[in-house]
């Protein structure tokens, strides 16, 4: 298994730390946040990861190459219009050069405790979702499934209050079946203009045509995405404090 990591976007909503460094970089302790999930990807046997840099990419390789390069096999895929386009567009990329190969995508603004991964690779569902706790942010990805488990429905506009299994946690086990029908829809948007928007949005409608995607939920997962001010709070105060007890 290899690993995705998109880590393009300018991070906009989190300025001014994201002023001078990409939103990976952010101080999360004693180390930038990114540093957490290398480490989990190396406790459970993963050491290729595939890099989708944008905003700062530079400045991302260098602390890469720094701190891991002994330890992590890192191949970079840029993103040059990543101020324009989505993270579907950033995935299509990476894919591209994945050979086939079974793989977790991640986003870079997570911070998580080791056993999600841990969860998705012990799973018995070659295309598996994690699903964490509800956050409370206001901005969830809610995610629903049927009674066997499968994606059914996913999106931020979708109403709390019909019990969903929980939020989208941003890392997901993908086989290169389903990845290239992913990358088959996705490129077909792409030839429509159709650039910025998620790629969970084209699980979801490979889901919708028949295709299998499990949901994987960890109820008590501690686990936050950091995408704006009220997010990074979170992360330093309750979910940090968790990870390093």
């Amino acid at each position: 298994m290899i690993a995705v990591i998109l880590a393009a976007g300018r991070g906009s909503r989190l300025r001014p730390l994201t002023d001078t460094r990409p939103k990976a970089l952010i101080p999360m302790g004693r180390r930038p946040l990114i540093d957490y999930s290398l480490a989990n990807l190396l406790a459970h046997g993963i050491n290729e990861v595939f890099v989708v840099t944008g905003y700062r990419a530079d400045q991302l390789r260098d602390h890469l190459e720094a701190e891991f390069a002994d330890r992590v096999q890192f191949t970079y895929i840029h993103n040059p219009d990543y101020r324009t386009t989505g993270s579907m567009y950033s995935l299509a990329l990476a894919l591209a050069d994945t050979d086939g190969r079974e793989l977790v995508v991640l986003e870079s603004d997570l911070l998580y405790e080791a056993r999600a991964l841990e969860a998705l690779r012990q799973s018995d569902f070659p295309n598996d979702i994690m699903v964490a706790p509800l956050s409370g942010s206001g901005d969830e990805v809610l995610v629903f499934s049927d009674r066997e488990g499968n994606l059914m429905n996913l999106g931020k506009a979708l109403n709390i209050s019909d019990n969903p299994l929980g939020e989208l946690a941003g890392i997901t086990r993908l086989e290169s079946g389903f990845y290239r029908q992913l990358l088959k829809l996705a490129r077909q948007d792409f030839e429509q203009n159709l650039l910025d928007y998620h790629y969970e949005e084209v699980i979801l409608r490979l889901a919708r045509q028949g295709e299998k995607i499990h949901c994987r939920s960890l109820p008590d997962l501690a686990w936050t995405e950091i995408d704006n001010a009220d997010d990074y709070q979170r992360a330093v105060n309750i979910v940090l404090p968790q990870l390093l007890k």
